[in-house]
């Protein structure tokens, strides 16, 4: 609530009230001697005609006490003027300046002119309080002042207040049109003119519950005035500041209010500023400190503003600028905008626009700006719009920033914007600017969300990409376009669309074109252009997130990969005239160094001709401009990178090719499989040979029996009957199949089993039956010794580790000359788990079943004591069936495979070497056989294509063993093999094992 100061006027008894006539100057000088003399405590001064008083002129001071509280004068004009005029007049009121009333009618009235001073002093008891209740007051020409505490006028009428020509008036409390609640029904002027003409108003307020007040400071006159001064106080009050040079100021930090509240009345208050006039306050309130107030400001012609804080208060408030100017001069803070709180359609921007200055500070104007008229941003600094504005009168940014948004959801424009500044968008969300930006200024995007530009733009200044996105043209508006300075894009930021930039890019964030912009991820396929160069530090994201296939990024300058990434979607075909992918197309040179990552869809084909084209460079391509971030595989084949083909020499293709150097593919480019395909193709093998390998020979799998059984007996003499038996092996295998495939396998296993003795010949000789359950790992790495026709590969493919579980049988005829007859059958389960170079994983199981039939018989050597030979043959089947799965790139089919194996050879021992105690017998022996797989390997589909293990499938075997009884119980034995292929591929086997049987 307005505050006023007031100053009661003592109510004197009657007959101190003396009146004197005064109808000269004289009069008036005699009538202050008579006053003072008498000691008069309100003495009233009647004119009787106009009375001027001649330059030098000294009305006596007043020094009568009276009695009561203090003294009092009062003067009353009528029609006439009284005028202290000339240099050297003064009056000063002395004892009498505690109440000086001043009444008139019209142009009657006080006039201090041409040099006169009138003082309107303290008293002891009272403050100096000039009452103007009506008539004219004029203070005018240079030198002239009147001076007084307070100063109230219309108490009682009609009233007028002139200053002018340099006069200067001093009141440090100013109440037009009121004073205490109690006023009469009046139209009062105020006219405040010229240079030099200054009233310092103090605390300065102009209204009435029944007054008409209106306020005029012209032609470079000044009133300047403390805080909390108002306009339209408990009343109607108008105030216009016109003309350059002319100002009312409000001092230091205070606050002006238009429209106000005081003693249970609702001001409503008018200001108007123009013609280059200047108001200036901290702090501009409008319809203050109740719901009934209202103001009304009004700035036009250049009209100047100048606040930190334009708001309304609890009442209603209208804002009109017509080519006005709105200067701040404070920062914005949070809570406390420039501009703030103001109902839409409240605050209008009229034909002739609103130019805020902000003056070197950071402002905000938070309320919305609507109406024909445009803004025009000026003054360094920033000027932050937090509001939908709606005023159709176009936006110039002469000088600073203008930022749309302060990091929330609001803050808009429409129209066009000449931009000789900064134009900075700042919001979280995705907002849409259709205007068209001009100038030669600059552009920025600084929020978090999503700014889409949608106008073909013309702006020269740059363009920076700090935080969040910005997007040239949504897929409706591919014609738009940023302006023609640099464009830069910050880390984390991301510039894209379906537009053009025209100008060169230096990216450290992401270009993100047409539907790779998450923002536009609903929408079809586009081309994003940049007619410049492209330095890409960052990433150029081409692909769309949901997998479509044809963006097109285009570089009309050259290209330098910085470390930076390009991000394709690309369909696995044949490539050539079927290709199907998104492109990175440069006209100018590419140079530096990009790895490229391609987001592959399709089952994968074999390319044909050059395959598929990346990249098109029109000009030349430095070699190792671009590589491929990460494998690129699908189906059974690695799509690997090469620079140039048949059409051109510089262009970036993707080939299933393992090719010796860039260039056109030629017909000696062989087929890259990927890394994955080795394992699928030849685990199956390795499973294989694994159970064939632990069903064994006889003498692995239990040792010489025939040869120890008759030297051990039971306690009653009788042979053994019952054993147990156990052995651990180890074998290293190397195997080479077709397509540059191979194999190291290292496999551990250990087999136990339970053996009885169903018989035992007379004549010697006996037959045996046994169960035996195995538990093996194998490990095997893979290679393909093709991919080293690239250089940027390595052999190694993969890896995969398996663990196999048998339960198996047996059953064994020893007869009495040495002759066997073994036969074993066997059920293994696998579970394979593979690991290729990228680190794709899979897991496959899988069962295989197995006979043996082995039979073989001892020769003693003719001459030799004990030595014999022994001929042995063998026949292994087994079927094999490996599950399906999958490694997250492509099936791999289940294979089954059928393989049949045979074993010729020979044994040649000595038996039963008996040691010094003859508690013990050893034999010792060699082995040399020759072995041939009769079916080739099952099938494997990769991604369905087919591919089958070629090894070698003859090879020969030589070994080495020992078995050595202990006691009549015990019995260990020992053995090493080494194989080699004979033809074929490339086959080694390296086997070693020790057992113990124990039989009772």
């Amino acid at each position: 609530m307005t505050a006023l100061f007031c100053v009661a006027v003592d109510v004197r008894p009657a007959h101190a009230q003396v009146s004197y006539s005064v109808g000269a100057a004289s009069d008036l000088t005699d009538a202050m001697t008579d006053a003072n003399a008498n000691n008069d405590y309100l003495p009233i001064l009647n004119l009787t005609t106009d009375v001027t008083t001649p330059s030098g002129t000294t009305v006596p001071t007043g020094t009568a006490t009276g009695s009561g509280s203090g003294n009092g004068l009062g003067l009353s004009t009528g029609t006439y003027a009284l005028t202290l005029s000339g240099a050297g007049t003064v009056w000063n009121a002395g004892t009498f300046g505690g109440a000086f009333d001043v009444s008139g009618s019209g142009s009657g009235g006080l006039t201090v002119s041409n040099g006169a001073r009138l003082v309107i002093p303290d008293t002891p008891a009272e403050v100096g309080f000039l009452s103007f209740d009506s008539g004219t007051l004029t203070v005018t020409g240079n030198g002239s002042s009147l001076t007084t505490d307070y100063l109230s006028v219309g108490r009682g009428g009609d009233a007028s207040i002139v200053l002018n020509n340099d006069g200067q008036l001093t009141s440090s409390t100013t109440s037009i049109g009121e004073c205490c609640g109690v006023t009469a029904a009046a139209n009062i002027t105020v006219q405040v003119d010229g240079t030099g003409t200054v009233w310092n108003a103090g605390y300065f307020t102009a209204g009435g519950a029944t007054n008409s007040v209106n306020v005029t400071v012209s032609n470079g006159g000044t009133i300047e005035a403390t805080d909390g001064s108002g306009i339209g106080v408990n009343g109607t009050g108008t105030m216009l500041v016109t003309g350059t040079g002319s100002s009312f100021q409000v001092v230091g930090s205070g606050t002006l209010e238009i429209g106000g509240y005081t003693y249970g009345g609702e001001g409503h208050g008018t200001l108007t500023i123009s013609d280059g006039a200047v108001v200036s306050a901290a702090a501009v309130l409008m319809g203050v400190s109740d719901p009934g107030t209202s103001g009304a400001l009004i700035v036009n012609t250049n009209g100047i503003l100048e606040t930190g804080y334009l708001a309304p208060d609890q009442g209603s408030a209208t804002v009109d600028f017509d080519d006005g100017i709105l200067r701040a001069t404070a920062s914005s803070t949070a809570g406390s905008a420039l501009i703030s709180g103001f109902t839409p359609g409240d605050f209008n921007l009229d034909a002739g626009g609103m130019f805020l200055d902000s003056n070197g500070f950071d402002v905000t104007a938070a309320s919305v700006m609507s109406g024909v008229g445009g803004l025009t941003k000026q003054g360094v600094g920033t000027l932050t719009l937090t509001a939908n504005n709606t005023y159709t009168g176009g936006t110039t940014i002469s000088a600073g920033t203008l930022q749309l948004g302060d990091g929330g959801t609001s803050g808009s424009i429409v129209g066009d914007v000449a931009d000789n500044g900064t134009l900075a968008f700042n919001r979280s969300d995705r907002v849409t600017f259709d205007g068209v930006i001009g100038g030669a200024g600059n552009v920025a995007q600084i929020g978090s969300g999503v700014t889409v530009l949608n106008a073909v733009n013309t702006y020269s200044g740059g363009t920076v990409v700090s935080d969040g996105t910005l997007a040239v043209g949504d897929a409706s508006h591919a014609n738009a376009t940023l302006g023609a300075g640099a464009t830069s894009v910050a880390d984390g930021a991301t510039l894209g669309g379906y537009g053009t930039v025209a100008s060169a890019v230096t990216n450290a964030g992401t270009i993100a074109v047409a539907n790779a912009l998450p923002a536009f991820a609903a929408d079809a396929n586009g081309a994003f252009t940049i007619s410049g160069n492209l330095v890409n530090r960052g990433v150029v994201n081409v692909a769309a997130a949901s997998g479509q296939i044809g963006n097109v990024l285009r570089v009309g300058g050259n290209y330098t990969g910085a470390n930076g990434q390009l991000v394709l979607n690309t369909l696995l075909n044949q490539g050539g005239a079927a290709t199907k992918t998104d492109q990175l197309v440069v006209t100018g040179n590419t140079s530096g160094s990009t790895s490229i990552q391609v987001h592959a869809t399709g089952t994968g084909v074999q390319t044909v001709g050059d395959g598929i084209e990346l990249v098109q460079v029109d000009g030349t391509s430095a070699a190792n401009s671009f590589r491929l971030g990460s494998a690129v595989q699908s189906g059974a084949y690695e799509y690997l990178l090469y620079q140039g083909g048949a059409a051109s020499a510089n262009d970036w293709y993707l080939r299933s090719t393992l090719a010796s150097s860039s260039g056109a593919v030629t017909p000696s480019d062989v087929v890259a499989y990927r890394p994955g395909a080795v394992g699928y193709s030849m685990t199956p093998l390795l499973n294989a040979d694994y159970g064939l390998t632990i069903m064994g020979t006889l003498n692995e799998r239990v040792g010489d029996i025939a040869s120890v059984e008759a030297g051990q007996t039971n306690k009653t003499g009788a042979s053994n009957s019952d054993g147990v038996w156990g052995r651990v092996s180890g074998e290293n295998v190397d195997v080479d199949s077709n397509h540059g495939f191979a194999a190291s396998e290292q496999t551990f296993f250990g087999q136990f089993g339970k053996d009885w003795t169903l018989e035992h010949g007379a004549n010697g000789g006996s037959t045996h039956t046994g169960v035996m359950v195995t538990f093996g790992s194998i490990s095997a790495t893979f290679d393909n010794s093709l991919r080293s026709l690239n250089s940027q590969l390595s052999d190694a493919t993969g890896s995969v580790d398996t663990q196999a579980q048998s339960l198996g049988g047996y059953w064994t005829r020893y007869l009495p000359d040495g002759t066997y007859f073994d036969g074993v059958g066997q059920l293994t389960h696998y579970d394979s788990k593979y690991t290729d170079i990228y680190g794709d994983e899979a897991t496959q199981n899988g069962f295989s079943a197995g006979i043996s039939g082995e039979v073989g018989k001892p020769f003693l050597l003719p001459g030799s004591t004990g030595l014999a030979i022994e001929p042995q043959a063998q026949v292994l089947y087994q079927y094999l069936h490996m599950n399906g799965t999958d490694d997250g790139i492509s099936p791999i089919s289940s294979t089954s495979t059928n393989g049949l194996r045979g074993r010729v050879g020979i044994r040649l021992f000595r038996a039963n070497l008996q040691n010094d105690s003859q508690t013990g017998a050893t034999t010792p022996y060699l082995t040399f056989d020759v072995l041939h797989d009769f079916f080739s390997p099952g099938q494997t589909s990769v991604g369905g294509t087919p591919l089958s293990a070629d090894p070698a499938r003859t090879w020969y075997d030589v070994g080495a063993g020992v078995t050595t009884s202990m006691g009549k119980s015990s019995e260990l034995y020992f053995n090493v093999r080494y194989a080699r292929n004979l033809g074929g591929e490339y086959r080694r086997t390296v086997f070693a094992q020790a057992g113990y049987r124990y039989s009772w």
